[in-house]
């Protein structure tokens, strides 16, 4: 799972399949976070998903940036920004 927060983070959590079909959140994995060098500042994210074609990487968009970033989420370094 993922979730994202106005204090700049993205965080990555596991998740675990609990009895009768409920999910329950499992221990923080890793943390993401976007220094901007427009602003040069961290950025706020505004919306995350985990891309389809690829169950390892995760696409952010940022409150003060056109791009979308792209992560690799099993060592959340970015892989590719996309303008």
């Amino acid at each position: 799972m993922i979730s994202s927060s106005s204090d700049g983070q993205i965080k990555l959590w596991g998740s675990s399949l609990e009895n009768e079909g409920t999910f329950g959140l499992g221990n923080h994995i890793g943390t993401i976070t976007y220094k901007n060098s427009e602003i040069g500042n961290y950025d706020i994210p505004t919306s995350i998903a985990w891309m389809y074609r690829k169950s390892e990487e995760i696409v952010a968009g940022y409150v003060n940036s056109t791009s979308l970033i792209v992560y690799n989420a099993e060592n959340v370094n970015i892989f590719l920004e996309l303008e």
